[in-house]
């Protein structure tokens, strides 16, 4: 089997792997800096994102670069619920919060019964959930709503610089409290948000291949198969 390039976005920290026939051959380490600028809130520099993927990858290929240099397939794991609303690009319009962040107390309210919207989504609806930070953001940020193209975690958006295309997987949708049980957004989430939830694919799907410009920066080969991967 040819060697596959492994990434686990966490929040403190990106973590590259190198994988050859099942035994690993290099792995590094790249943090990622949280700031709390009010007391529960926690939130990150989008930016950072990327660049903990470049930092972590380089220091892999420095280690074993011949197996780096035949890599065919790089794929994901992911902490799921932290968010940033971007702009078609893909930039960031704010900072993106965490899945730990508390700030939507409030919001939370705003999502009806407790109990049925556990029920239609599995989600607790909380200050911590997602779809309660989402509409924090909403209500606080109103700029950032309207300009944002995606609300999107971070693993969605280094796969989008990888290939040009903006998803999620099923493990990541399912905690956002926008995803029904049954599969599938809501009739609230769209309602609320339009079409800035992304396409939800399988979590073993391949998204597309590695874009030539990317593929320059990170040292790998164009054309590399990316995998969605999926939440942990």
């Amino acid at each position: 089997m040819p060697p596959i390039l492994t990434f686990d976005l966490g929040t403190s920290a990106t973590k590259a792997a190198l994988w050859v026939e099942e035994e690993l051959v290099a792995l590094a380490r790249a943090p990622i800096a949280t700031t709390h600028p009010e007391p529960g809130w926690a939130e990150q520099d989008p930016r950072e994102w990327w660049r903990s993927v470049a930092d972590s990858c380089a220091a892999v290929r420095a280690t074993a670069p011949e197996s780096f240099a035949e890599v065919s397939a790089i794929g994901f794991s992911a902490a799921r619920e932290t968010f940033a609303f971007v702009d078609n690009d893909f930039r960031p319009l704010g900072p993106g919060v965490l899945w730990s962040d508390q700030r939507g107390g409030a919001e939370a309210r705003s999502l009806g019964d407790p109990a049925a919207f556990r029920a239609r989504t599995g989600v607790v609806g909380n200050g911590a959930s997602h779809a309660a930070k989402v509409l924090w953001v909403a209500r606080h940020r109103p700029q950032e709503l309207r300009a944002a193209r995606w609300i999107a975690a971070p693993r969605d958006l280094v796969v989008a610089r990888l290939t040009g295309e903006l998803v999620t997987d099923v493990t990541l949708a399912s905690r956002t409290g926008w995803f029904a049980l049954t599969g599938g957004w809501t009739a609230e989430g769209l309602d609320l948000l339009g079409d800035r939830l992304p396409p939800v694919l399988a979590s073993d799907a391949v998204v597309g291949p590695l874009l030539p410009s990317v593929a320059d920066e990170l040292g790998l080969r164009a054309g590399t198969a990316v995998v969605v991967g999926a939440g942990d």
